[in-house]
């Protein structure tokens, strides 16, 4: 658990990036080559690092992510199999698949060594190294919308805008993606039409081959495959469709749950093929596949249309909830108390396996001291951000707590030599001193959004460049120091800068826990480092940015380090 001191929460904060980054294996078990890194603590993104980022989108299902800045463009990065990303895989010669240097791609086309190596591998993915920017008009949104929601589901991505409208791109074998089209597939972002009308779309969530939108109203659409009931509408159209092979009801467009039609749902949430609603009032409604009893109603029987958890329907208000989340087998609840109950199978031994799940939503014992304002998770990672116990009550110090079982990529960013897995919710060392705002899981990648600080600014940065220790001034070439201040590496490129030759000139070192040079005070589509055919940096090392009095080798300032070559 991390504690930190702050007045004000920051409007915006950076991106950490923890666990795999091998993003055509993760969580494949046949071709599994691992070419790209596993990342065992945080690491600063460096392709993001001088973006102000508001908040961080994936989900348990998916092994993307989502990243909205505060000019409302939206930044993605991961797998994009198939289009989940909007760079078509059918056609490797579209410019949403290759593009000039910096605009959002894993490589450049000019360090390719040829067409035909690299194609695969550039439909494939996107590199967190180039993630690609999409902004509003990009996909043909009103003049003044901006992108304020990111929803993620397997092969699947939905940016909402500030103007309620949702667009989407990905797979859409199973209706997935609500367009009623006849392709498999989605290639770029497209408006989902929907029987909301003028209402604002607000919200969404996603699973496996499902995704539920919410409006401005409180009302909730669905569309998909009903297999498990995951769409709320009561029914799973199970039928025949040849001898020992059946087939269940598909949505192709978004359908109001009528079920929920006299509620008013703030928030839903979903898992592989299970639904959360929270509404106005407090009650959850739970719904969809039912294994391991994750809909906490203590039983496992599939629920095919909404019903309200009867603990959370209590007369005293503080009884109710206030959050709701899911995992891929699970589902949480933050009551108004701000204590975490969980229902269903979230680890692999003991209570709350699939041997012994919770049946009924149960509190984490570990937390009961706990004050939880966020929880999320991925395939077997937890993450939630708390107010510090060990604080007096009212102050502004935050704590992140993370556990899960069957780690395997490094996605509880404990760091280097420590165990993957914790079976108990547990401090995270590797983030101590480092306020998080926001969180989110894919399958197998954790991404954190941190405020910048002194002890942010020590975290090894990803990827990491060597070889700029003993570079000159990037403006006068010389290594001589023309006034008596130390130079200033950029937190972005890392190349130095004297004071004196900056314009205007510094007189002094700045205070900030950031610096960045006149080529990267703002972002902009350009990066130092080259990239094989395979998207990964040619020249990597330990260093971290920062001002170059301050950078040191991770293995020095004790945080974990991933300085291995790959």
């Amino acid at each position: 658990m991390t504690s930190v001191s702050s007045s004000e929460q920051a409007k915006f904060g950076r991106v950490l990036i923890a666990g795999g980054t091998d993003w055509p294996s993760l969580g494949r078990k046949e071709g599994k080559i691992d070419l790209r890194p596993n990342l065992m603590g945080p690491h600063i993104l460096r392709s993001l690092c001088n973006v102000q980022v508001q908040s961080v989108h994936s989900s348990p299902s998916g092994s993307h992510f989502i990243c909205i800045d505060t000019i409302g463009h939206a930044h993605l990065f991961g797998r994009n199999s198939p289009s989940a990303l909007g760079s078509p895989q059918a056609d490797p010669t579209s410019p949403s698949v290759f593009r000039p240097r910096g605009v959002g791609l894993a490589f450049d086309v000019e360090d390719l060594p040829s067409f035909e190596s690299c194609m695969p591998h550039v439909a494939e993915f996107v590199s967190e190294t180039r993630p690609k920017m999409i902004s509003p008009d990009m996909v043909g949104a009103k003049k003044k919308a901006k992108f304020v929601k990111g929803v993620v589901g397997r092969g699947l991505s939905i940016l909402i805008d500030s103007e309620g409208d949702a667009w989407v791109s990905g797979e859409d074998k199973l209706g997935q993606c609500g367009l009623s089209s006849s392709s498999s597939m989605i290639k770029n972002f497209t408006r989902i039409k929907g029987p909301w009308g003028s209402k604002k779309i607000v919200d969404g969530s996603a699973g496996v081959n499902f995704s539920l939108l919410l409006d401005e109203e409180g009302k909730v659409y669905s569309f998909g495959s009903a297999e498990f009931g995951q769409l709320g509408h009561g029914k799973t159209g199970e039928h025949i469709i040849s001898s020992g092979k059946n087939g269940f009801e598909v949505s192709w467009e978004p359908k109001l749950i009528k079920a929920l039609d006299d509620k008013k749902i703030v928030q839903i949430a979903s898992g592989n093929s299970h639904s959360l609603a929270l509404d106005s009032e407090g009650f959850v409604y739970v719904w969809g596949y039912n294994g391991y009893c994750r809909l906490g109603l203590g039983h496992q029987k599939d629920q095919l249309l909404p019903v309200v958890v009867p603990q959370f329907a209590q007369e005293k208000v503080i009884l109710r909830a206030k959050s709701i989340a899911c995992g891929p087998a699970s589902s949480m609840v933050i009551d108004n108390q701000s204590m975490l109950l969980v229902a269903g199978r979230w680890k692999t031994t003991g209570e709350g396996s699939s041997g012994a799940p919770y049946t009924t939503f149960r509190f984490m014992s570990d937390m009961m001291q706990c004050k939880v304002t966020k929880v999320c998770a991925g395939s077997s990672a937890f993450f939630a951000l708390s107010a510090n116990p060990e604080k007096p009550a009212g102050t502004d110090e935050m704590i992140t707590i993370g556990w899960g079982q069957a780690i395997q990529h490094g996605e509880l960013a404990v760091g280097e030599g420590q165990p993957k897995s914790m079976t108990r919710p547990a401090k995270n060392f590797t983030l101590d001193g480092i306020k998080i705002l926001d969180a989110a899981c894919s399958a197998y990648t954790t991404v954190f959004l941190a405020e910048p600080s002194d002890a942010f600014s020590e975290l090894p940065r990803h990827p990491l460049i060597e070889g700029l220790e003993d570079e000159p001034c990037a403006i006068c070439r010389k290594n001589d120091s023309p006034g008596a201040l130390e130079p200033l590496a950029c937190d972005f490129c890392e190349r130095a800068f004297h004071p004196s030759c900056l314009t205007p000139p510094l007189t002094a070192i700045p205070e900030e826990p950031e610096w960045f040079c006149p080529d990267h005070v703002t972002a902009r589509p350009s990066f130092s480092a080259r990239y094989d055919h395979r998207g990964m940096p040619l020249a990597l090392s330990t260093t971290t940015g920062g001002k170059r009095k301050a950078t040191t080798a991770a293995a020095d300032n004790g945080k974990p380090k991933s300085g291995e070559r790959f």
